[in-house]
């Protein structure tokens, strides 16, 4: 090398030095001031990181951020949307190069969210500055929780999230969602337990589903596979309900039933589009048995219901 070059190399090798120190020393919690004032400015919500900021760089930088807390409404009675003891994702540089964001990776620790509808029916996690075009992962939970309240609706729901570690991997475990509360002014109580929520990006694999739940006097539970959990498509779901009177029915689903003494049914639930289908039900209505396809297509105005049903053993008073 001449010797007019092997000063140059050296202070370019000092540099590069300095650079990397100043990387790997970097105290990231200097930037927890300027992010909060940033995500602030773009929701119309106070924000703040209340914990350490940790930054791994690579094409694709993880970032671990703790105790973190998203202001809600200015309506709304909870001071918080959102609480997290901890956040880990991932940020594809390539694509944030091109001028677009996306988060390819996303854990949650402990989330606790409050949902809401506010009094002229606008909902609290609609917010001034809102990309509805971000590519988001589904995350994983460790356990959480949900609350989401519609006074218009009388509706207010606690919900417990978390998911349960079947000993293979992450994405093998299963999501468990249990709550109560009330669901248009009637008694409520649900339990659910699914397939991993990174499961949900897929259709390629049929997502399982087992889920219960009371209302008022009804009950009701499906078991089987969404073939597009996205959408609520399930060709393999196992569907089960029972009752006081169908006529209860109405403010739950929205579908008009003439009123009828204690029944239970079970068959197959289907969904495409706007188009509910309970197909190849078996049951009893009161003292008669009864069978079928029930389909009610929400395209229609107003909605069309069409049912096929037969019955062996018919009591005229039911």
């Amino acid at each position: 090398m001449p010797r007019v070059l092997k000063p140059i190399a050296a202070s370019l090798l000092a540099v590069s030095a300095l650079l990397v120190l100043v990387v790997v020393f970097f105290d990231w919690n200097w930037l927890r001031g300027p992010i909060a004032r940033q995500v602030s400015s773009a929701t119309g919500r106070t924000f703040a990181i209340n914990g350490d900021l940790k930054v791994h760089l690579s094409l694709r930088p993880r970032i671990v951020a703790h105790e973190l807390v998203f202001g809600n409404a200015a309506w709304s009675s909870d001071r918080s949307m959102a609480e997290i003891k901890r956040i880990d994702f991932r940020i594809d540089l390539l694509q944030l190069l091109a001028g677009r964001v996306a988060v390819p990776e996303l854990a949650l620790s402990e989330p606790h969210v409050w949902l809401a509808v506010g009094p002229d029916g606008t909902p609290n996690w609609v917010f001034t500055g809102q990309d509805k075009d971000t590519p988001l992962a589904f995350p994983t939970i460790d356990q959480g929780s949900a609350t989401y309240r519609d006074p218009a609706l009388k509706t207010s729901l606690v919900l417990a999230v978390k998911t349960q570690d079947d000993g293979k991997d992450n994405r093998g475990s299963s999501l468990e969602v249990s709550g109560k509360g009330r669901y248009k002014g009637l008694p409520a109580v649900v339990h659910a337990r699914g397939g991993a929520l990174l499961s949900l990006r897929s259709t390629d694999d049929p997502y399982p589903i087992k889920a219960s739940a009371t209302l008022g006097t009804t009950k009701a539970s499906v078991d089987g596979m969404l073939l597009d959990p996205q959408h609520l498509k399930g060709q393999q779901l196992n569907f089960q309900i029972e009752g006081s009177d169908l006529a209860l029915l109405f403010p739950i689903i929205g579908v008009p039933l003439p009123p009828s003494p204690p029944y239970k049914l079970a068959g197959y639930l289907d969904h495409a589009g706007d188009v509910w289908t309970f197909r190849r039900f078996k049951g009893k209505v009161g003292q008669s048995d009864l069978a079928g396809d029930f389909v009610v297509d929400r395209g229609k105005q107003p909605q069309m219901i069409t049912a096929n049903l037969v019955s062996r053993t018919l009591d005229m008073k039911d």
